[in-house]
């Protein structure tokens, strides 16, 4: 159940649970949600763009977290401008069967939040690893 080696500790929390009351999830994804465009242009309804993707989270996983305050810059490669933006964090460790079988509708909403608020990249990250998907100014 515990076990100790090398300084760290093991512990069996499913075990120590009761594996008929408890769960566990590895695997977390997190959204980036600017409130600037690349302009550096206020995005327009933002509180919709994050009750639709925590709407979505929670029909996939059960659950989201949303985490206001986080500051970021981005640097527009195109006019070299520092956009500075209050970013909405919002995240959720995943069911892996109910991701994988919705994962497009995650996927449909970052293009459409990238498109439709002029984003120049969009980013999110999954199990620790970063992704951008980038957005060529029309």
């Amino acid at each position: 159940m515990v076990e100790t080696s090398g300084g760290r500790v093991d512990i069996n929390m499913l075990e120590l649970l009761g594996t008929h009351t408890a769960s566990a999830s590895i695997q977390k994804l997190t959204i980036y949600l600017p409130d600037q465009d690349r302009d550096g242009q206020p995005v327009q309804d933002l509180q919709d763009y994050i009750g639709g993707i925590v709407d979505i989270l929670l029909d996939i996983n059960g659950g989201a977290t949303v985490f206001y305050g986080p500051q970021g810059v981005w640097l527009n490669p195109e006019t070299g401008e520092k956009i500075h933006e209050n970013t909405v964090l919002v995240y959720s460790y995943i069911d892996p069967k109910p991701f994988v079988e919705n994962i497009g509708l995650i996927i449909s909403f970052l293009f459409r939040f990238g498109r439709e608020t002029n984003q120049g990249e969009v980013f999110f990250e999954f199990d620790n690893v970063a992704y951008r998907i980038k957005f060529p100014k029309e």
